[in-house]
This record gives structure tokens, sequence and C-alpha cells, in this order.
């Protein structure tokens, strides 16, 4: 998601300003060569300024489930939910009982992580990341060298045991109020990542940052950077 500055609009006698963003937004799944017949195990979402992702728990597929089949109906249920809050302020409450709600309406078998994201009109960002997909915020410096990307706000991995990440479905104990929640603004030309543990498993902050921070410099599109 790339933040572009947008139009300011008075209220009253000057007394408050709205800051309005353009977002450009894009996502692509690139599923393991093993499992491209099935169209991968992860899914998304992206409703006006709120933004999910979902990696289904890989470890169905040995009782002969798709796990893609999860992960895919409660990013569905997900984007129904959060429609409420479109353009407005977020708490961490909405987000949760929207994953939440979206849960009990999901009645394929599996589990999955989530991630999701909203940002508002004014700039504030709101999250809630559950298990070991996650989010970055990448901001481009303001001082030399040019066009480096730093990541100033990020998620953190949330494991019950190595390989058992919290995880929403069939037989797992964990909920929405499990999540971790993170708050922040965002600035015009900022570039927020929603990733799945495929992203962040092979590549380093470092390297993500290098390979965007040239496209993003040379204002390439969300379609090209994802």
């Amino acid at each position: 998601v790339e933040v572009s500055p947008g139009s300011a609009k008075r209220a009253g006698r000057c007394l408050s300003m709205l800051l309005l963003f353009r977002l450009d937004a894009a996502a692509v799944v690139l599923p393991h060569p093993d499992k491209v017949a099935t169209g991968g195990e992860d899914a998304w979402f992206a409703r006006g300024s709120t933004f999910g992702v979902f990696d289904g728990v890989g470890g169905w597929a040995e009782q002969g489930i798709d796990p893609g089949m999860f992960s895919r109906a409660l990013a569905v249920e997900t984007a129904r939910e959060v429609a409420g809050i479109e353009g407005a302020e977020a708490a961490e409450e909405d987000l949760a009982r929207a994953l939440d709600t979206a849960r009990s309406r999901v009645t394929a078998v599996g589990t999955c992580t989530a991630c999701l994201v909203h940002l508002s009109a004014s700039g504030s960002l709101t999250a809630l990341n559950l298990g070991d997909s996650g989010f970055r915020l990448l901001r481009p410096s303001r001082v030399s060298p040019p066009h480096r990307l730093a990541v100033t706000l990020r998620s953190r991995e949330q494991q019950h045991r190595f390989n058992c990440p919290f995880q929403l479905g069939v037989g797992s104990g964990d909920s929405a109020a499990d999540g971790a929640v993170y708050s922040g603004v965002v600035r015009a030309g900022d570039l927020l990542l929603l990733v799945t543990d495929g992203v962040t498993d092979n590549l380093s902050e470092r390297q993500i940052c290098e390979a965007l921070a040239g496209p993003l410099a040379r204002g390439e599109p969300a379609r090209a950077l994802a």
C-alpha cells in the first residue's frame, strides 16, 4: 500500500484540518510450486482502507484437507465484517470483533494466521496480528543516502512453539483477542507491506527495503512493487 499526499479540506473557520491520503494498493499470491494446483495456502483482502492477509496452516494437507480453503473463506468473511469501519478511526476492538465474527461464519475445516491493518482518513494506523504473518511500515529517508527505506513499525511473530504459530480455526484455542495490537501514523510516501511468513522466512528486512527502494523512488505503482 503506497500512501500519497491528497488534499486538505477546511472545517468551520479553519479550526481543524482533515488530511486525506490517496492509497495505491495491490496484492499478489505466489504459491510454492508444489501448491500451485490448489492455489496455495495464502489469502488476502482489501476493503476500502482495511487490509488483511491469512496463511493456511500446511499441516492440514497431511489429512487430505486443502489448507487454503479455510484461509480464503476467512478472508472473504473478514472483508465483509470490516466494511462498517471503512475510512473511520478504528480501535483494536473493532478489528478483533470483525475477525472473531468472521471466524464464526466459516464452515471450512482448517486453521490460519491473520494480520489486519486499518488506515484512517487522518493517517492513523491500527493493526491486529495473530501468528507469524505480519506487516512492515517502510518510510523513505529524508537524509543521505537518498531513496533509502527504513522500517518504522513492524509486527512480531507469535508462536506457541517452533513451527506452531498462533492460529484461528478448528481445534485451536486461540482467538482474535490473543493477537498483538499495534498503532502508528502514516505519512505521504510510506509503503505498507502485509506479508505471510513465506516472505519473512526468506528475506531479511534489509533485503526487502533494498528491493523496494528503487521502484518506490521512481514512482512505480503498487502493482509493480507487489
